[in-house]
């Protein structure tokens, strides 16, 4: 009987205990039902939000995704577009990047660009600051040169030497300088066999010093001799005066002795921040005036304007008639007519090609293959080497894309590449004759007096 009712106590607590523990763990469940109810309805409070800002993250997705797309087609339109106009322009891709990448190799360097810079600049001052002379007869020039300079400086007056001028000589600051050339034109490449390439810079000299006759009998290239000595004395001095690494002596335009010119040569002797050795440039100045100055028509390769000095008073020749009779009589000065002339022509024809270059992105580049071209075929401006250069193939190939065709049509087009450019000049030299089937005439920006003096120049080339 104990043992039985100590059985049913001990169920009894158990199922109180158990019946307790069931409606704790109700009470638990109902509790964390209740929780989860309060966050379920936090959660999908942040779900809305969440959907919100996912809504907002894709539309920005898409919207970027789109400008994406669409820069990438407008990427992709520019390369069919590019490739199509090589295809039309060029043989093929790979042909036009090697075009490129030729151009690149032949350039000069940009170090070397602002180190020539930095060196014009220092020239600049140096001639301008020299000042101006008196007037001298020719022996008052020769003295001046032979006794008063230190440097023995010599005139490079042209054959026929002057004897007795009866015009004065004199030496005033120049009207203009300029950078003219192929570095002007920033169409230079690098020279071969260790020659410089020159950087010309061109002189202008005063109108003062110039009369409308000095075109005949040499006295214009005697006054720009003598204008020449004098600046070449004066800078002589302020190169010693500065230190400045620089070599200096007289040298022929294109190897015309009636031209001569002035160069500054690097050497390495001295250390100096302006020395240029290393860029492989020198410095060429030329002496030139105005254009217009002269009457280009009476300088046509069919003119004379070298005078042979009359005889005596007692020949029958001094009268007027037996004078005009004499001067038709001579031949025609082509030569020392071109010298003249050429002279007043070094700004005008940079403008010309300057704004060729303007109106023919591919202008250039086809100069530059041009230049390449003549030179490995042993071409240049001298007379000695063809005197067809770089200047006469850019000066060709701007009056094509001017004209040259038939009833003036022009033979070179605006929109070609730099190689059909270049093709098109080489099949025009290699097919027209200019001496049996007419001549080159394109349209001039100032008047018609200066397209004559190209047509001059072709013919002097000839």
């Amino acid at each position: 009987m104990v043992k039985r009712t100590r059985d049913i106590t001990s169920s009894e607590t158990t199922e109180k205990n158990g019946s307790i523990k069931t409606e704790n763990v109700k009470q638990e469940n109902v509790e964390r039902n209740s929780e989860e109810s309060n966050g379920n309805d936090v959660n999908e409070d942040d779900d809305e939000d969440d959907e919100d800002d996912e809504d907002e993250e894709s539309e920005s997705e898409q919207d970027h995704d789109k400008k994406r797309v669409k820069k990438n087609v407008n990427l992709l339109a520019q390369d069919v577009q590019i490739a199509r106009e090589t295809a039309e322009l060029f043989k093929s891709n790979i042909f036009k990047l090697q075009i490129d990448e030729l151009i690149k190799e032949l350039k000069l360097k940009e170090s070397n660009m602002k180190l020539i810079e930095k060196i014009l600049h220092k020239l600049y001052n140096l001639i301008t600051d020299i000042p101006e002379s008196k007037e001298f007869n020719l022996k008052e020039c020769e003295n001046y040169f032979n006794n008063i300079s230190k440097n023995k400086i010599r005139i490079p007056f042209p054959d026929p030497k002057p004897t007795n001028p009866n015009y004065k000589f004199k030496y005033l600051p120049p009207d203009d300088i300029s950078l003219i050339g192929s570095f002007g034109m920033k169409t230079g490449i690098l020279k071969a066999n260790s020659k410089l390439t020159t950087v010309d810079i061109s002189l202008k000299m005063p109108k003062s010093l110039i009369e409308k006759k000095d075109y005949l009998n040499y006295r214009i290239l005697y006054k720009k001799s003598f204008y020449l000595a004098y600046l070449t004395d004066h800078l002589t001095n302020l190169i010693k005066k500065f230190n400045l690494p620089i070599e200096i002596y007289y040298d022929y335009l294109n190897d015309d002795i009636l031209n001569p010119c002035l160069i500054l040569k690097p050497i390495n002797d001295i250390k100096n921040d302006l020395n240029f050795f290393k860029t492989k440039l020198s410095i060429r100045i030329l002496i030139g005036y105005e254009i217009g100055i002269f009457d280009s028509k009476k300088l046509l390769p069919d003119r004379n304007c070298i005078r042979i000095q009359l005889p005596d008073e007692t020949s029958t020749l001094t009268s007027t008639s037996a004078t005009n009779d004499n001067q038709k009589e001579l031949p025609p000065t082509p030569l020392y007519n071109a010298s003249v002339l050429s002279s007043s022509t070094y700004d005008y024809y940079l403008k010309y090609l300057y704004t060729t270059k303007k109106s023919s992105e591919a202008f250039h580049d086809a100069v530059v293959l041009g230049s390449l071209w003549l030179k490995q075929r042993g071409f240049s401006g001298n007379i000695n080497n063809g005197g067809f250069g770089h200047f006469e193939f850019a000066m060709l190939m701007a009056s094509l894309l001017q004209g040259g065709g038939n009833n003036g049509s022009k033979i070179l087009l605006h929109g070609f590449s730099s190689y059909q450019l270049f093709k098109g000049t080489i099949k025009y030299l290699a097919t027209q004759d200019l001496c049996n089937d007419g001549y080159l005439s394109f349209s001039s920006l100032i008047d018609d007096n200066h397209l004559i003096q190209f047509l001059f120049k072709i013919k002097q080339i000839q």
